[in-house]
């Protein structure tokens, strides 16, 4: 008798548990919450990124943000209300978009939030922010407020790859932002992983030097003026 009585206390104790470790398991009203990709945010409201390191063919980048139930599912559609906080938000209407209504679909409690943002030459310039809150205005409102908005800090600037001087010189030259974007746009190439324990080898690296050198050639000689960086250089390989 006195063994079934701990085995019972074990298991209640075990169920509070369960219930108080489970996000979902929330038993008063639900809320709502926006969450960035986990491969941007690490598990924070905000995320930086750069077009930078994409081909000029990339015009457009869409960033799989979530909205998240914190409660339980319902048998019916229900909507959550976005906004952009103006007061910290300093990127152009232009320069972004998404969905200001999203719907969690009956039975679910996660919903795709995608926002888009789009290149600008601005962007080469100065970095924006943008400010995406979810609001009190749809069927599901916002919760904790730390959790209940995600700021996206983006730019089309590139920084110069720690390795470069030590290790991608030999092979690029001098650095400048115009001959790395030109690197990038030939080869489709952000990051150049020489010099790093399992990186890129002398041979592929050498490889990428010929490709970036025949295509500084056919630059030069389809256009009226050889290529230049930005402190008026002439860009070599």
């Amino acid at each position: 008798m006195k063994l079934n009585k701990i085995l019972g206390a074990a298991a209640l104790l075990l169920a509070l548990f369960s219930c108080e470790n489970d996000p979902y398991r929330w038993e008063g009203s639900a809320y709502a919450r926006i969450v960035g990709p986990e491969n941007w945010t690490l598990k924070t409201d905000s995320m930086e990124f750069t077009f930078a390191r994409y081909s000029t063919e990339v015009t457009e980048y869409v960033v799989n943000a979530e909205i998240m139930l914190i409660g339980k599912a319902a048998d019916y559609d229900r909507d959550v209300v976005l906004t952009v906080v103006d007061s910290a938000t300093t990127a152009e209407s232009a320069m972004y978009s998404f969905e200001t209504s999203v719907v969690i679909p009956a039975g679910e409690v996660v919903a795709p939030c995608d926002i888009t943002l789009k290149r600008s030459a601005k962007l080469q310039d100065s970095t924006y922010r943008l400010k995406i809150a979810v609001t009190d205005e749809g069927e599901i409102t916002s919760g904790v407020d730390e959790w209940n908005q995600l700021t996206i800090i983006f730019s089309d600037q590139l920084a110069k790859p720690t390795n470069w001087d030590e290790y991608l010189a030999p092979f690029f030259g001098e650095y400048s932002e115009v001959k790395y974007r030109f690197i990038i746009s030939t080869t489709g190439v952000t990051e150049f992983t020489y010099g790093q324990e399992g990186g890129m080898t002398w041979g592929e690296m050498y490889n990428f030097s010929v490709t970036m050198a025949n295509a500084l050639e056919e630059y030069n000689a389809t256009h009226d003026t050889p290529m230049t960086d930005e402190n008026g250089k002439l860009v070599t390989f």
